[in-house]
């Protein structure tokens, strides 16, 4: 929902939105709400579900996003933040990811609140105060030619 809102308030701007990670079974029914969601924006061409990613995937996918969306109330440690971080994305999330409470950044924008207003203002403030990531890129570049598998993703990842 964040992500139409967004995107209805930049008409002329092309975003993407990709979610990576397998869904919980016991939450099938989150999961299928959220792709009753995604068929129902009119920016569904733009939005990409990706599954689990792990090794040489996860790295490249990092390495291509913008900004991480982690909005989580329950989240006791914040891994898929921190690994943001190591990739030098810039992070939304709230003040209950443990791992995160005492960083204070340019490139952490948490919010109080879970909403799809407070999650796009997140968003918004991203795309209005560029700046110079603080966190050191520690990915190196890879030969990706002996990778075969999951071509459209490696071809997505690597071109700009």
């Amino acid at each position: 929902n964040s992500f139409n809102l967004f995107c209805n308030l930049y008409p002329n701007k092309k975003f993407f939105f990709h979610i990576a990670g397998t869904p919980v079974k016991k939450n099938s029914q989150y999961y299928n709400n959220v792709k009753k969601c995604i068929n129902s924006s009119k920016f569904k061409n733009r939005i990409f579900i990706r599954g689990q990613l792990n090794g040489l995937d996860k790295k490249l996918f990092y390495t291509k996003m913008n900004l991480i969306l982690y909005p989580s109330k329950y989240e006791s440690f914040g891994l898929i933040a921190l690994e943001g971080i190591e990739y030098g994305c810039n992070i939304l999330t709230t003040f209950f990811i443990g791992a995160l409470e005492q960083i204070t950044s340019k490139n952490i924008y948490k919010i109080r609140k879970i909403s799809k207003e407070n999650i796009t203002k997140g968003m918004h403030y991203f795309l209005k105060n560029p700046h110079h990531n603080e966190f050191k890129k520690t990915i190196k570049k890879i030969n990706l030619s002996i990778y075969s598998n999951k071509e459209q993703l490696y071809k997505y990842l690597i071109n700009d």
